[in-house]
């Protein structure tokens, strides 16, 4: 769907479209998406499950895996952690 958007968005740059236009054409392709797309997106969102300290172990990359938040509050403080745990990392090897 977000490429899809992103197309509607480039498009529209060309192509003179109001908003009006847009909005039909997203309406469009909401209308279209089946119950089953819904509940195939909705199985594999329950499925998603933590990464574990076992995984964490066999592969350390998860330890400094990118993380999305929405503040630069959150963005700060995760930074920091990861910083002192790389280095721990680091002095371990």
């Amino acid at each position: 769907m977000s490429k899809v958007v992103r197309f509607i968005n480039l498009a529209s740059s060309a192509v003179p479209w109001g908003s009006r236009e847009r909005a039909a054409e997203f309406t469009k392709l909401l209308v279209n998406v089946t119950a089953e797309e819904v509940e195939a997106a909705a199985a594999a969102e329950e499925a998603e499950a933590e990464v574990s300290p076992a995984d964490r172990k066999k592969d350390p990359a998860w330890c400094f895996a990118p993380v999305g938040v929405l503040s630069h509050l959150e963005r700060d403080t995760i930074n920091g952690a990861q910083i002192k745990a790389f280095a721990a990392e680091a002095e371990a090897r």
